[in-house]
């Protein structure tokens, strides 16, 4: 793996403007499959808000959201997009450009989760259809196992009161989609 872009600021700084500008140019001009990873409280949202308020042309499925207005139903059973509830979705009919699936929870047995096997499916004939895909986790979710089927992934950390940035394009031969 290449590490395009690495840059650590202290939290008083201007979140928007400082922390991710590599990390958003990414995000707003590319058109490759990224994947976002970072505990809770990185700047992941922050991230998201540059790309929902540039690009009009996103699909934005934030689960923690959906099931905070939907947890009366008993299919909505948890707050993050998963094996247990990824099949009350339809993502391959959204016509626009992008596709966001924030709050995705990957699991253990990557061989048999259906959000794996949506994820390598959607890559793989997305660029058929001028299509990408922007998959947003935490890497106790599982997001560090499948970082190497995206094309760029954005690895977001945090320590003390210091958040870091990382942009990383992995070389393209060992990108895998199986």
């Amino acid at each position: 793996m290449r590490i395009k872009h690495s840059n650590m600021i202290n939290m008083n700084m201007n979140m928007n403007m400082n922390m991710m500008k590599e990390a958003i140019d990414v995000l707003i001009n590319s058109e490759k499959h990224i994947l976002i990873i970072g505990e809770t409280g990185t700047g992941k949202s922050t991230l998201l808000a540059e790309l929902l308020i540039n690009d009009t042309d996103v699909k934005y499925f934030d689960f923690c959201d959906i099931y905070k207005r939907h947890e009366h139903l008993p299919l909505l059973k948890h707050h993050y997009l998963c094996d247990e509830n990824f099949d009350y979705f339809d993502f391959l009919s959204a016509p626009e450009k992008t596709l966001v699936l924030n709050s995705v929870a990957i699991g253990n047995n990557l061989r048999e989760s259906k959000v794996v096997q949506f994820i390598v499916r959607f890559i793989k004939t997305a660029r058929k259809r001028g299509k990408r895909l922007i998959v947003v986790t935490t890497p106790s979710d599982g997001g560090v196992q499948i970082q190497n089927l995206f094309d760029t992934v954005i690895s977001l950390t945090r320590s003390h009161d210091e958040i870091g940035c990382t942009v990383i394009i992995p070389v393209p031969e060992l990108i895998k989609y199986e």
